[in-house]
């Protein structure tokens, strides 16, 4: 696989190992913001879980921001902290600042910080983060059996990051969601090894590639020695054969030949 990006990522090492020129990767970023009647109903009730009523207000305490890190149709869960009057996109695109977590890691940080600024209330905290745990994880579950290619043809990428904004309150209708989709981000601080090794991770990626959004270079080579360049385009040995001369030709010849003679 060819990659062409203006930067690089955990799994850009496996290259040197060899690679299948034609399959190419265009790994440049892009934001598209959707609606929530625009994403994948798996993903709108996946979100409504992991953030309802009797665990949401655990996790405006801390202000994470779940991301869904998509790689060849599926998805993986991460929290990210992030500060204050900070821009969302642009920290996710250059991933400079905040902080990323798993599920268990996010799990440990939030009960630890929880437990410090709520000791006197410690027993009845940790009742109530072992029902969000455990909330979670269940709707966890359901993510790692989720696998939906529309989504990643539609953005005509095999990465993507799907971020849930919160709750925009609309008069006379239901308060719903926005999404943020980051197309071709890039992974090297959001903890991806634990789940695809840069094997693994160039592998599904290559197969993605190859198959769901067909981006084999079938362009003829303009590089290289004539046989190659003419191989190339679709020519062989017999192509340029000269054709082997007829009668007509033959006798042609033989009259200039005999009429030099006769003068």
């Amino acid at each position: 696989m060819k990659i062409y990006s203006p930067y690089k990522d955990y799994y850009d090492s496996v290259l040197a190992y060899g690679q299948d020129d034609h399959i190419v990767y265009h790994r440049k970023q892009e934001v598209i913001a959707k609606e929530e009647s625009q994403m994948p109903s798996e993903v709108v009730e996946l979100v409504k879980k992991i953030f309802s009523d009797s665990i949401g207000s655990q996790y405006r305490r801390q202000r994470p921001v779940i991301l869904f890190v998509g790689v060849a149709g599926k998805l993986y869960a991460r929290w990210y902290l992030y500060d204050e009057g900070t821009s969302m996109s642009s920290e996710l695109l250059s991933h400079q600042s905040g902080r990323f977590f798993t599920l268990e890691s996010f799990q440990e940080y939030d009960r630890q910080k929880t437990i410090e600024e709520q000791w006197h209330h410690r027993y009845t905290m940790d009742v109530v983060l072992d029902r969000r745990d455990k909330i979670l994880v269940r709707a966890l579950e359901e993510l790692s059996v989720f696998r939906n290619d529309q989504l990643f043809i539609e953005c005509n990428c095999p990465i993507l990051i799907i971020r849930i904004g919160p709750l925009v309150e609309l008069r006379s209708v239901q308060s719903k969601r926005r999404y943020e989709i980051i197309k071709n981000p890039r992974l090297a601080n959001l903890k991806m090894e634990s789940d695809l090794d840069p094997f693994t991770m160039m592998q599904e990626l290559e197969m993605y590639l190859g198959n769901q959004l067909s981006t084999r270079d079938e362009s003829a080579l303009t590089t290289g020695s004539d046989e190659d360049i003419a191989r190339a385009k679709g020519f062989d040995e017999q192509s340029f054969r000269t054709s082997a001369p007829g009668n007509k030709k033959l006798n042609r010849k033989k009259n200039r030949e005999r009429k030099k003679g006769s003068d």
